[in-house]
């Protein structure tokens, strides 16, 4: 082969490669409570954001997460709002920082694996919203594909909150199904032990629409218990991946 065709080879093989790179479709962990095994890819940034209704409350929120390695990726977390049951309306929760591990990609009957630790800061927060102690999380994320088009994204952990002194513990299932390259959906339960309280077990539902590769938006439906009693909710959100 001549030095010519070598480098037309080396060139066609860079341009197909970054092609197949940047045609890689936004993968995001919203709108469903369940945090997912993917981590960005490295030096990637990506902005996750929504509004939440319920009847008590209107609410914003947005994770920001960078991509450090191949597997491994840190987050930024943010929630703010108004809660109509409270004495004083706005609050500005706690900053969260987290970060995620992929520790096995998956193989065959095996699902993929991916460890997600939280830690909340207090000073952060309005004097509303500031809790005595510093909230912490770790949960362990796993997803099983059944096929190209269903997947189930299951979480298994342990909550640390401000507010009690009991270990509470979390599990999520979200049931994701793909429509088609730009639509998909799932369906979901989310539940919170702890010795202290009655457990909470919720549900959701959504529709997520890939705009493009870079671009997509979601809305979601569900009821909690957060409160003592059926709090219906929903929410819609926008997410975008940055550069190329």
């Amino acid at each position: 082969m001549t030095t010519k065709k070598l480098f037309m080879a080396l060139t066609l093989t860079f341009l197909l490669n970054a092609a197949t790179t940047a045609q890689e479709p936004i993968n995001t962990d919203r709108p469903d409570q369940s945090d997912g095994t993917y981590t960005l890819p490295a030096k990637k940034f990506q902005i996750e954001t929504g509004l939440v209704i319920t009847d008590s409350s209107f609410s914003q929120n947005a994770m920001f997460r960078y991509g450090i390695s191949k597997s491994v990726e840190v987050r930024l977390l943010t929630n703010y709002g108004v809660a109509t049951h409270l004495p004083k309306d706005f609050l500005f929760d706690p900053v969260g920082i987290s970060s995620k591990q992929k520790i096995y990609k998956g193989c065959g009957y095996i699902p993929q694996v991916t460890t997600v630790e939280y830690v909340w800061v207090p000073a952060s927060a309005s004097k509303n919203a500031r809790p005595e102690k510093i909230p912490t999380s770790f949960l362990i994320a796993l997803q099983s594909d059944f096929s190209k088009n269903i997947s189930l994204d299951y979480n298994g952990g342990v909550l640390f909150p401000a507010d009690d002194n009991n270990t509470n513990w979390i599990f999520t299932a979200s049931l994701g199904i793909n429509l088609s390259e730009k639509s998909s959906l799932f369906c979901e339960y989310f539940a919170r032990f702890a010795a202290s309280e009655n457990p909470e077990n919720d549900i959701d539902a959504g529709f997520l629409y890939l705009i493009n590769n870079h671009l997509q938006i979601d809305v979601a439906f569900g009821s909690s218990t957060r409160f003592k009693r059926d709090n219906d909710f929903a929410s819609t959100g926008i997410s975008y991946l940055f550069g190329k």
